[in-house]
């Protein structure tokens, strides 16, 4: 039986590794990213964002991941 996964729950897996991810590669899991960014955020998922030199495109970076949140 294959699991289903919350979008949520694809994103913080891939902010996990502690690396910035672009923006593009958290559209490809749900084109409404920032909605789930701020339920993250909300549930007290801590990140850091910062813009590319050469655009205008975002990178994200997991900082806190609180212990009631299993990954």
């Amino acid at each position: 039986m294959k699991k289903i996964y919350t979008q949520e729950y694809r994103i913080l897996r891939l902010l996990k590794s502690g690396r910035w991810v672009k923006v593009q590669a958290m559209h490809e899991i749900s084109w409404r990213y920032g909605a789930h960014l701020f339920d993250l955020r909300k549930k007290g998922v801590v990140m850091e964002k910062r813009r590319q030199r050469d655009c205008r495109l975002e990178e994200w970076r997991l900082v806190k991941l609180p212990s009631k949140l299993r990954v």
